[in-house]
């Protein structure tokens, strides 16, 4: 997907795709994962989705899906479930998964992906706003497995 200036330049893609994809630019990992990037190249980031300045690996952002993040109790944890709002370069990039179809060994096989982005005049920073994890996540959602930690991050 291209993202737009208001006067209709190219200014990101978004791509996602599942770990079988074959990128050289980016390791997509987790069962399905979204990457940020600039339209002209020149990215300092492997997505700008992360929320960590010292990113050293590309899974390292909220962009990456798990199946267990979008069933039961786990999908409904604001921006760790299954809508996950990122805020930057001014605007909310907002990527949410709908209808989620898994197989029998619980593996994510379909998914519907709506995205939404918004101006927001507010949201300064170059890659995406520092999250802090949820307080009261139940445990059966793993948020310290699948998500690096953000106390770690410098701002």
């Amino acid at each position: 997907m291209v993202i737009r200036s208001v006067k209709g330049i190219p200014l990101y893609h978004l791509d996602c795709h599942s770990p079988a994809f074959s990128n050289s630019a980016f390791d997509y990992s987790g069962e399905f994962e979204c990457r940020l990037h600039l339209a002209g190249g020149g990215d300092e980031y492997s997505t700008l989705l992360t929320e960590d300045i010292d990113q050293s690996k590309d899974w390292e952002s909220r962009a990456r899906f798990f199946s267990a993040d979008l069933r039961g109790p786990c999908a409904a944890i604001r921006d760790f479930g299954s809508t996950r709002n990122f805020e930057l370069r001014k605007m909310i990039l907002t990527l949410r998964i709908v209808d989620p179809k898994f197989d029998e060994l619980d593996n994510l096989r379909a998914l519907t992906l709506i995205v939404t982005v918004r101006r927001d005049a507010e949201a300064r920073r170059e890659i995406a706003e520092i999250v802090p994890f949820p307080v009261n996540a139940p445990k059966q959602c793993a948020i310290g497995r699948y998500f690096p930690n953000p106390a770690l991050f410098r701002k």
